[in-house]
């Protein structure tokens, strides 16, 4: 058990009652699917030594953990040196036939460190605005001084700085306008120009309006003042238009470069409730988001510059089996069905239901939530759940027939007899207990 404050354990407890886990508490309660994830640091180590990428597809039913699976993935990425998204197709309102409406969402739920289970309101911070002060901030470093510090002498700093981002992004193939905006913020920053740095992160995050770039931020320094001989465009302002269709994959392009340049080892995508394609109509929408996904597997060697990336689709055993979802487009079916029965942990299709969890793993999960209640809430309560009581329990939950999964179950039953002993309610039979929560769950998943 990794070390919790009474403060998180709370918020792990309060996020299990409302049937999910916050982001940083996967960490917690993780159990099983050793063989998956071991493959999965394995292939994430080889991205960041090849600037390479992958795709991979989560399956598993309703409850089986493929949200708690990625979140594990993200915590101990980020552990590691990697910026991670968690995207949930319904809530975050993506359409994977249009990236334009992904990227934005991407961007807005950026983590770039690890896990704080509980932060103040007033510290929780703008992911956009840290990378790219990060962004700044080494470029600063490279000529000599830091934010705050008094500059002997500007002209020569901005001048060098100048020349930086002219060298360092200007030569990339990137599209101008996201060029234009990284080589201004910067910029931006050390003239402390609020305004500017506020219009240049609302682009970066997607948001449908044009922002004008005062062209001092871009101009060479001493080219910016009305002379005789200087072109008056240098002295107006530069109009970037908002990211589009068209433009999104090769902005989000240039993402995955700043945040290797900001000593990131890459990005870990997840893109969580696929199944949603399924409610796409007219079926030509829901053929435009199987070829998206096709080409995000044909393009794992680099060629459009996905570098330093992992994208991970989680989706029900639905869209895999039936005939009217991945099976239909051929071109995305031949790239991900297995070619046997045996698992094979390197797959592109990480299949859960192939390693569900074991009625000993079941219950280590159980003893986890009540050790961690027992942080939140005081040692008393979970000592008052029995042995004899919980493995009944648990073997309620693993013995259960009904249409969800049973790690979701079982999380939500321990919890709800340890808020029982709390408000000092009597315990009840176990099996109409368990079929009691799993038919409230079915029904809040309906």
């Amino acid at each position: 058990m990794l070390k919790l404050d009474k403060r998180s354990a709370r918020n792990i407890i309060k996020s299990l009652q409302r049937g999910t886990l916050r982001p940083g508490a996967a960490k917690h309660l993780h159990c099983g699917h050793d063989e998956w994830i071991k493959v999965q640091l394995e292939i994430l180590n080889e991205i960041n030594e090849d600037n390479g990428s992958a795709v991979h597809f989560v399956r598993g039913a309703y409850g089986e953990g493929k949200t708690h699976f990625l979140h594990y993935i993200e915590e101990v990425a980020r552990d590691r040196g990697w910026a991670t998204s968690h995207v949930e197709c319904r809530h975050d309102k993506v359409e994977l036939d249009r990236f334009e409406t992904i990227y934005p969402s991407i961007v807005q739920k950026l983590q770039l460190s690890p896990d704080q289970l509980h932060r103040d309101a007033e510290s929780i911070e703008d992911p956009v605005r840290n990378l790219l002060n990060h962004w700044s901030n080494k470029l600063f470093q490279e000529v000599g001084f830091g934010i705050g510090e008094s500059i002997r002498r500007p002209f020569q700093a901005e001048m060098r700085i100048f020349e930086i981002l002219q060298e360092r992004v200007m030569t990339r193939n990137f599209p101008g306008d996201f060029q234009r905006v990284i080589c201004a913020y910067p910029r931006a920053l050390l003239q402390d120009d609020i305004n500017a740095q506020n219009d240049l992160i609302s682009w970066c995050k997607g948001e449908e309006r044009k922002i004008n770039i005062p062209s001092m931020l871009l101009s060479k320094p001493g080219d910016r003042v009305q002379a005789p001989g200087v072109d008056r465009r240098l002295t107006g302002a530069i109009t970037v238009r908002p990211i589009t269709n068209a433009t999104s994959l090769d902005v989000f392009r240039g993402l995955l470069w700043l945040l290797t340049m900001c000593d990131y080892k890459g990005l870990i995508l997840s893109i969580d409730e696929v199944e949603q394609i399924a409610r796409l109509r007219p079926s030509v929408r829901r053929d435009r988001s199987f070829q998206t996904l096709r080409e995000f597997v044909d393009n794992t060697d680099g060629d459009i510059g996905l570098q330093n990336f992992a994208v991970y689709f989680a989706a029900t055993p639905n869209m895999f089996d039936d005939e009217d979802y991945f099976r239909s487009y051929d071109a995305l079916a031949t790239r991900i069905e297995p070619v046997s029965n045996e698992t094979n942990w390197y797959s592109p299709v990480i299949n859960l239901g192939k390693t569900a969890l074991s009625e000993k793993q079941l219950y280590e999960v159980a003893t986890k939530i009540c050790k961690i209640y027992g942080i939140a809430y005081g040692p008393d309560i979970p000592s008052k759940l029995p042995d004899k009581r919980l493995n009944e329990l648990v073997l309620a939950v693993d013995s259960a027939k009904y249409r969800i999964a049973k790690p979701r179950l079982l999380c939500r039953t321990v919890v709800d007899q340890l808020e029982r002993i709390r408000q000092g309610l009597s315990f009840t039979d176990i099996d109409e207990y368990v079929s009691i929560k799993a038919k409230a769950l079915i029904r809040e998943n309906e």
